[in-house]
């Protein structure tokens, strides 16, 4: 009876290595995603904290991982159109249809959609994440877009998250071109480690896919965004301020680099390039408009208490100095390149902080850039509007 029971009791977890093994080869397959497909999640944000933003928001990843909506059949006539940038453009705190590149979508196919036909489909799709930098940006274009068959044209939206990571770590002397660990920037990927324990083996991760593929769960969050006041409250309670910083040549020949790497797989791959450069908050602001802000500390506010940070004139500098390489890149190579800052109106009605959109801003930069898709796609440059 012993013996029977050994050989019952070695043979299922034979079956179970056997049916784990099954499922970390079948979780290698299919590329890697920046998001994880089919994700869902609704946040209800702290409005005491945002009052300016509108809650309940909706995240919804489709089966290509991008924030988007699902893509048309790859034999489908259609604009197709990506977004790779930081949290600017990943508008993380606004709903689903209130991001920029939604809003950008929805004015695309309005526009393109006469009255006595159904049109061309218009699809964005959005891989942008928030702390990706130009060079971590480059990594995901590289790798994610073999997984595009068809592609119209891609929008770069780069320049703060790299001006934000030299500052966050103390200024230093070399900036690398990998800075962040491959399971960050793909949330979904064939290099995924598995350990034998129920939270990480390849069968459970298995049986979340499925699950978020076929039933599309929701992942509910509370008090979403809270964290920003602390971080609020950390900056203006600063006693340290820096007003100069080293020489940043270094991170400015990292981010070119990069920056031509995303383009040169945009390219590579068939498509065209947009550049979008990134606008921010740059104004006087009064001691209460101060208190909004929460970036720029030497250190990561999210992991330790910071009392140091780098005072405006200085990171305004550094984005200055960004901006102008994007210009000399776009001259350089030929490109659409589009400027929001002459035109985007500097308030807190159209930002939250300093590089963050509210609906409102949104609103204005989506319709702005989807007034510029169509020369864009023809390769050539776009006047103001009314010029």
């Amino acid at each position: 009876m012993i013996g029977s029971w050994w050989s019952w009791g070695g043979a299922l977890i034979l079956a179970a290595v056997g049916v784990e093994l099954l499922a970390r080869a079948w979780m290698i397959r299919g590329g890697y995603f920046p998001f994880v497909p089919h994700m869902r999640q609704r946040f209800e944000l702290d409005l005491d904290t945002l009052p300016n933003l509108v809650s309940p928001v909706r995240l919804e990843i489709n089966s290509r991982g991008e924030r988007g909506s699902e893509p048309p059949a790859d034999h489908e006539d259609a604009l197709r159109i990506l977004v790779a940038g930081g949290s600017g453009a990943e508008c993380y705190l606004l709903d689903q249809d209130q991001a920029w590149p939604a809003v950008m979508e929805h004015s695309l196919a309005k526009t393109r959609q006469p009255k006595d036909s159904k049109g061309k489909k218009v699809h964005v799709g959005n891989i942008s994440r928030s702390l990706l930098t130009c060079a971590s940006q480059a990594q995901v274009l590289e790798k994610s877009l073999v997984r595009y068959p068809k592609l119209d044209l891609v929008m770069t939206y780069v320049g703060a998250a790299d001006v934000v990571a030299w500052l966050e770590k103390g200024t230093p002397e070399q900036v690398p071109d990998a800075d962040l660990p491959q399971d960050f920037l793909f949330q979904q990927n064939p290099k995924t480690r598995f350990a034998w324990s129920l939270k990480s083996c390849a069968l459970r991760r298995l049986a979340i896919r499925i699950t978020r593929r076929s039933l599309k769960p929701v992942e509910h969050r509370q008090n979403v965004g809270r964290s920003i006041a602390r971080n609020r409250t950390m900056r203006a309670n600063a006693t340290h301020w820096i007003d100069q910083v080293p020489d940043s040549t270094s991170m400015e020949q990292c981010f070119e680099r990069n920056l031509r790497r995303m383009i040169a797989a945009v390219q590579e791959h068939g498509a065209k390039v947009m550049i979008v450069r990134q606008p921010w908050l740059n104004r006087d602001f009064s001691e209460q408009e101060k208190r909004q802000l929460w970036n720029f500390g030497h250190g990561r506010p999210l992991e330790r208490e910071l009392d140091t940070y780098y005072t405006l004139p200085v990171v305004d500098q550094l984005l200055e100095t960004l901006d102008r390489v994007q210009i000399r890149v776009a001259r350089e190579l030929d490109l659409p390149v589009l400027s929001l800052m002459d035109e985007l109106p500097m308030d807190f009605d159209h930002f939250y902080d300093y590089f963050h959109l509210t609906p409102r801003g949104a609103a204005w930069v989506g319709q702005r850039v989807a007034e510029a898709v169509p020369d864009a796609l023809k390769g050539t440059s776009f006047p103001r509007p009314g010029a």
